[in-house]
Order: structure tokens, then sequence, then C-alpha cells
């Protein structure tokens, strides 16, 4: 299709324009796009007045279609900053290919490179396409649907399909300008400046080592909150054997049976009720740190955690405690108390073994 000259074309530079798709009529264009899928419809229809005479003018007239079709455009560096002309043609071309291998469901009505203006870009016209529903059309128009046959889903938590159609089509045209030996700087509103090739590479490894150092943040934070439970489970269970073994004990009174820890209490190795220590504030809850800082500081917190639990010192206090009352029955000659306290280390370490004087 033609298009009038702007200010800034420079008819001098138009005949190094390259049009990769034409068409004269953009209506015409599309409707040879859905013609057989019309002419099914139609054949079906007895009713004259439900054949589709035009399917442009249908999806112009339907209120509830958006966007029948886009104009997509792509541009290779600024007016300050671009590649040579064949150069130029050549990525714009590749990103052609590739943008049509990666859209199956977008139609092209046209395509042209445009050479003649400040920066070399390249137009895209398409329509987008879905199948249709057994009694309407085969194949009709629609972007949302388009893009949702291509696989893009959209969420609450997550931005709209067209913009993570968009997203995609960006991450194409990066990999094809790498492909050149060029890196992409996104347009108006972004921050990202234009950055040189061996300092993308180097910017590209500290991002996979930052996403590194978030897994491993991840993978830490759930074996910390596993051995949680784990150390939870066991003080839980000594602190049963500790109330067993002072009902055995007839010196102690109905109100040391009936005491059971609160949340201002805690109980220590020994079986002995103290002040729960209060949490002390921690940094990245300090509102007034900058954002890195806090994030620095809570994945620093779970690293230490994890190793603290996962550590032998955990598993040798939880073993100590039980191991006292375990010793203490075998000495007062309580047989059965004893083989419950073996029963239960046996059940949480399969390994456990007495290591002190064999009193059994």
């Amino acid at each position: 299709a033609k298009r009038p000259y702007h200010t800034n074309c420079d008819p001098e530079r138009t005949a190094k324009n390259v049009i990769l798709v034409g068409c004269e009529d953009t209506q015409t264009a599309f409707d040879a796009i859905f013609a057989d899928a019309v002419d099914e419809y139609n054949a079906k229809q007895k009713r004259k007045d439900r054949r589709i005479d035009s399917y442009w003018r249908k999806c112009q007239a339907d209120q509830k279609m958006h966007e029948p079709i886009l104009e997509y455009v792509f541009q290779v560096g600024d007016k300050d900053n671009h590649p040579d002309d064949d150069e130029a043609i050549e990525i714009l071309t590749d990103a052609f290919e590739r943008w049509q291998a990666d859209n199956p469901n977008m139609h092209v009505l046209w395509a042209t490179i445009h050479m003649d203006e400040a920066t070399p870009h390249m137009h895209v016209c398409f329509a987008g396409t879905s199948k249709g529903r057994k009694n309407g059309l085969s194949l009709k128009a629609g972007m949302d649907a388009a893009w949702r046959e291509q696989g893009f889903r959209s969420t609450k938590q997550t931005p709209s399909v067209k913009t993570q159609w968009q997203e995609a089509q960006m991450d194409a045209l990066a990999d094809v300008l790498e492909h050149h030996g060029h890196t992409r700087a996104k347009g108006k509103g972004d921050k990202r400046k234009h950055e040189p090739v061996d300092v993308f590479k180097q910017n590209e490894q500290l991002r996979e080592e930052q996403a590194r150092l978030e897994r491993e943040v991840t993978e830490l934070a759930a074996k910390a909150q596993k051995a949680r439970v784990d150390i939870a489970r066991a003080e839980a269970v000594a602190v049963e054997l500790d109330e067993r073994e002072r009902a055995l004990r007839p010196e102690k009174t109905i109100a040391d049976l009936a005491w059971l820890p609160d949340e201002d209490t805690e109980i220590d190795e020994n079986g002995r009720a103290r002040p729960r220590k209060k949490e002390p504030k921690l940094p990245e809850n300090d509102p007034t740190l900058p954002k890195e800082t806090r994030e620095l500081a809570k994945a620093n917190r779970i690293r230490a955690q994890a190793d603290d639990i996962l550590s032998e010192t955990s598993r040798t206090r939880v073993v100590t405690t039980i191991e006292k009352l375990y010793v203490a029955a075998v000495k007062d000659g309580r047989t059965v108390d004893a083989a419950y306290y073996r029963t239960v280390l046996k059940s949480m370490y399969p390994d456990w073994e007495y290591k002190g004087e064999n009193n059994e």
C-alpha cells in the first residue's frame, strides 16, 4: 500500500526501501485471508441476511471486536547510532523472518523496510487469526484469541497477553541483533541504555549469577523451614517425655504437672521454664533501609539460619535432652520408660547409639 511522505522522509532515499509483503488495499488483503472460511460459512446459510459479504466490514461494525489488525514497528538503533544501510536491511529482514516463524496465527497484510527516514525501521501490518467455532467461521479474526492460541496466558499476577506478546517480540529482536553483533536498547520510557557487546555479556553473566543466588536462597529457605519443623517436632517429644518424667516423681506438685509453656516462656535444654527471648528487630524489616539492603540482609539471615539448623549442633541438643531421660530411666530400673526413650531416639535418628557408660 502506498503511504504518504512524512516531513522527515528523504525522497532521494526512498529507492532504498524494501517491500517484503505488498498489497494495494488493506481491506482486500484482509478479506483474502478469510475468503475460504467465509465461502464455507456462506454455503451453509439458507438465509441471505446471514451471509457475509465482506468480513472486513463485519469486523469493523462489530463493537466487541478489538483490534482486528495491528501495525507493528521494528527499529534498529536511533538517528545518531545505527548500522549502515546494507546491514540494517539484513537485520530487519532476518527479524521479519523470525517474526513470521514465531507467530503462525498472525497473517501479514503488508510489510515494508523504510530507509528514507532518520532511523532504519520496518512496518508490519497483520491480522490475528484463530480457530473458529463449529457453527461459525472456521477461521476468525481477533488478536486476543490469536495470542492465547499461541500460548500466552494472563492472570491477576501477570501482565496482559498483549504485553507478554510484545515482550516476546522484543526478546526475539534482541536475539537477531545479538546474532549480528549488536544489543537492543529499549525505546522511550525505558531507562536501560545501549550497551556494547562486551558490557552486555558481562551484565548477562551478572544477571545469571544473581538468578542462581536467588534460587540458592530459596532452596536454603525451604531446607531451613523443614529443619525448623523437625526440631519443633523433636522438642515437642522432649516436652512430652519431660512431662511423663514429672508425673513419675511424687514430689512434683499438681501445678508443676499442669504447667505448659505460653507465649512469654519457653523450655530450656534441661526442661526448665525460662523467659522467652525477644526476637531482635531485623534489618530486613527496617523501612528506613534501601530495598536492596533489606533483601541482602534477609538472604544472609536465611543462609545463616539454614547453616545453623542443618549443623550437627542442633541434632546434638535434641539427642542430649532425650538421652538424659533415657539414662535416668535405666539407672532407676524403669525399663518400660527406657525402652520408650530408646524407641523415640531410634525413630528420629536410626543411626543413634548411646555413647556413654552401658547401664542397661
